[in-house]
């Protein structure tokens, strides 16, 4: 078995190659294009997934579950604003980081400034 440095190395490499952009917090699906990853929120049928794509109509409700499927209490402030706070690098970077706090779950589950108002995406 391959030492755990050599894994995550390989982890990082097929990532890397790979088509997926942006990811969901709570599930951890990976996605091309942040088009899909909404309809994803969309077609879900839980309450957090209901709650990331509510991020133009509901901000309080969207910071409150994405915080929830990230495992850590991040700021509005310190969101990459619009899909871009879904990309792979971000979510892997701030998941899990409130550990204590969280009990993560296999089967569920970089620095623009988010600020409400902006134009909206997808």
């Amino acid at each position: 078995m391959a030492s755990l440095e050599k894994q995550l190395s390989a982890f990082k490499v097929i990532i890397q190659k790979s088509t997926i952009s942006v990811v969901c917090p709570q599930c951890l699906q990976g996605f091309p294009r942040s088009d899909v990853l909404y309809r994803h929120f969309k077609t879900e049928k839980d309450n957090i997934h209901r709650g990331l794509s509510m991020r133009k109509s509901d901000f309080k409700q969207f910071l409150a579950c994405y915080q929830e499927a990230l495992g850590a209490s991040i700021s509005a402030e310190m969101l990459r604003y619009g899909h871009k706070c879904f990309e792979v690098r971000f979510v892997v970077e701030h998941y899990a980081n409130d550990a204590e706090k969280v009990q993560i779950n296999s089967s569920s589950r970089s620095s623009e400034v988010y600020e409400t108002g902006l134009p909206s995406e997808a």
